[in-house]
């Protein structure tokens, strides 16, 4: 994975800083150009209506005039944040577009020539409802490009160590997402802590070590480490990890569009992402 591009979604908060700095720094290390810094504006006609339950439509010029102000106060706020968080190399390109429809994200990915989206949860127990009409769960699993998911903490960009939880029972095309992982890894010389969780007892911890090593073969992954973990619950044993060998990252699989929530051992990426402060990359496997 060559991110060529990087997509920031901002909402012009706190933890919007946080994934565009992360994003920055980020670049530098993938030796990427430029970045995208995305705000979406609702209409105020549609912010009104909305807000007052469809019973207070204001006249068009109003509205038109309030929009032309709006986006005005947007594009010179997005323009501050771009030179707040701006890094030697890196162009961060403010673009405000004014949403008068659900724009599917990976409208915006296209449009841009992006490969890589990053994202910021609002904290680590809910995500940001609003983002592009949807909300980010729904993101998660429509998005076809691989996307790096933040909570409001910050965090260090440096990351040596990925901790990448493989369901064996899934076949090639299911594991489609790895390559994304392994490129990505790649691309930053991060080790990557393969993790099996033994969930219900239908495979030994030798078998699985052997299968694991077998995957890395086939896969050509080379700087990698092989661990098992017997759980029934694929986030609490990531947590347990995390705790234990404090990796920098977590990355998940997910298989596209109405599975969300039969992932890897059928648990639920929003999970995992809500209970961690680490960065989740989140490939999409089909």
């Amino acid at each position: 994975m060559q991110a060529s591009k990087i997509l920031v979604t901002t909402d012009l908060t706190g933890i919007s800083d946080i994934a565009t700095e992360y994003a920055a720094d980020l670049a530098i290390q993938l030796k990427t150009k430029e970045i995208v810094l995305l705000n979406l504006l609702i209409p105020s006609h549609i912010q009104i209506a909305a807000a007052s339950g469809g019973a207070h439509c204001p006249p068009c010029h109003v509205t038109h005039k309030l929009n032309d102000v709006l986006f005005e106060k947007r594009k010179t706020l997005l323009e501050k944040q771009a030179v707040k968080c701006s890094r030697p190399g890196v162009t961060l390109k403010p673009v405000v577009v004014v949403n008068h429809n659900k724009s599917d994200i990976n409208h915006f990915m296209k449009e841009f020539n992006a490969n890589l989206l990053i994202t910021g949860s609002r904290d680590k127990y809910s995500f940001m409802e609003i983002l592009l009409g949807s909300e980010k769960e729904k993101m998660i699993r429509q998005v076809n490009n691989p996307m790096i998911v933040l909570t409001d903490e910050p965090i260090s960009t440096s990351v040596n160590n990925i901790l990448l939880a493989i369901d064996l029972e899934l076949d090639d095309k299911q594991q489609k997402g790895i390559e994304s992982v392994t490129k990505f890894a790649g691309l930053l010389n991060a080790h990557l802590q393969l993790l099996y969780v033994i969930t219900n007892g239908n495979i030994s911890s030798t078998s699985a070590i052997e299968r694991l090593h077998q995957l890395a073969k086939d896969r050509n992954i080379r700087n990698y480490s092989i661990n098992t973990m017997e759980n029934p619950s694929l986030d609490s044993a990531i947590r347990n990890f995390s705790r234990m060998y404090k990796p920098d990252m977590i990355a998940l699989l997910t298989q596209g569009k109405g599975k969300l929530h039969n992932l890897i051992y059928g648990s639920n990426t929003r999970e995992v992402i809500n209970e961690t402060n680490m960065p989740v990359y989140v490939a999409r496997s089909i």
